[in-house]
């Protein structure tokens, strides 16, 4: 019953950790 809140935090936080590590 919680992934599918998981999965959107995930979803969302993938991006900004690559262009996190990116503009590092």
């Amino acid at each position: 019953p919680v992934f599918p809140g998981v999965y959107a935090r995930v979803s969302s936080f993938v991006p900004w950790i690559k262009s996190v590590m990116q503009g590092n």
